[in-house]
């Protein structure tokens, strides 16, 4: 059974009633190898998408990657997750790395990771065997904004229509914001003299500025 396309039920509905019968319905979507593990594993993986997830798109997503990763192990013969090993979590990042971005794989396994932390805070499990394996590194680079040239911001001065009052309030701001941006980026000048080698200005015998 492929657990990747089903979808859990809805468990944000405003009624208890609905609620109850979703958590109830969510046992139809246990995989296989949660019921091999008994009957505590299946009512921990329940809880934990019911109870540790508010957000149903978070839930949907965690509950796919973590139903994937199952399904990926009972297809290597594994026979419950009492078997799981950190390998084995270290080897389906991998297999994961060669066909999805590394923020998915990265989303995959911090599922993996927050599932089997509440099965093994449950007493479900000895440990998290997901807990010392290392997702891809991903870094978000910001570029630096494009500024245009003095031709292209003479021909956007000129697009302006200024029959309009609206049209004349454009070009006011925009001349002016061009201006201020002339002025932050154009350079201090230097000073004649270090500051070691200012003279500090002289006074009278009264305490007042001496006259040049």
């Amino acid at each position: 059974m492929d657990h990747t396309q089903k979808t859990i039920p809805n468990l944000s509905s405003g009624r208890s009633s609905d609620q109850l019968s979703a958590i109830h319905e969510i046992d139809r979507f246990i995989p296989h190898l949660i019921i091999h593990s008994g009957n505590k594993a299946a009512k921990r993986f329940t809880e934990f998408f019911a109870v540790t997830i508010r957000n149903g798109n978070t839930r949907e997503a965690y509950y796919r990657a973590c139903c994937r990763f199952l399904e990926w192990c009972a297809d290597i013969k594994l026979a419950d997750i009492s078997s799981i090993e950190p390998l084995h979590v270290a080897v389906y990042i991998e297999y994961l790395g060669r066909t999805f971005s590394r923020p998915t794989v990265k989303q995959h396994l911090a599922a993996i990771r927050m599932l089997f932390d509440w099965l093994a805070v449950g007493q479900v499990l000895a440990g998290n065997p997901a807990i010392s394996v290392r997702g891809p590194k991903h870094y978000i680079r910001r570029g630096i904004t494009p500024t245009l040239s003095p031709a292209e911001i003479r021909q956007l001065l000129y697009s302006i229509d200024t029959s309009t009052i609206i049209g004349l309030r454009d070009r006011a701001l925009a001349t002016r914001g061009r201006s201020e941006a002339r002025t932050a980026t154009r350079p201090e000048r230097p000073n004649s003299l270090p500051p070691s080698e200012k003279r500090a200005p002289q006074s009278d015998r009264h305490g007042y500025p001496a006259a040049q």
